[in-house]
């Protein structure tokens, strides 16, 4: 008797972890603290802040702060208390902020998150050829971001 409980209850713990199909959950949107992640595409919102790319926003806080609506595709990027609207995209495994639009229709500054929240911030207004003649853009600044509780 006591044998089918505790086999019951082991059917039932696997059950819990293993979960149905492909999906995935990571540490954080398990935690239920007030700090813990929520899932952002059943907002269809995120919000990241960004800092030191060494040790993240440290005392100094965060002076990026990235928002991106999956089911709009846009975003914006707030640096130093200004708020740049830009076009937000998935490319990849990797989430992507464009803005400043230039007059040929390009993107200017980009904004590049990692899967692993490493974040780089690009400038291709002042992107130079190489001495072979193709452009290859470095990232103007680097960042270490971290996934926040997003609010609409």
């Amino acid at each position: 008797m006591i044998y089918r409980r505790i086999r019951g209850l082991w059917l039932i713990m696997a059950a819990m972890f293993v979960g149905p199909g492909c999906e995935t959950t990571d540490v954080a949107e398990r935690d239920s603290s007030a700090d813990a992640v929520t899932e952002g595409r059943t907002q269809g919102v995120e919000r990241w802040e960004c800092g030191d790319r060494l040790d993240g926003c440290g005392f100094g806080g965060c002076p990026v702060t990235l928002t991106a609506d999956f089911d709009a595709g846009v975003g914006t990027v707030k640096f130093a208390g200004v708020v740049e609207y830009a076009e937000f995209k998935i490319h990849g495994l990797a989430r992507r902020w464009d803005w400043c639009l230039g007059d040929d229709d390009r993107y200017k500054c980009a904004f590049v998150l990692s899967a692993d929240g490493d974040g780089s911030y690009y400038d291709f207004a002042v992107a130079m050829p190489d001495s072979d003649g193709v452009t290859r853009t470095k990232p103007a600044d680097l960042f270490k971001c971290t996934r926040r509780r997003a609010s609409r």
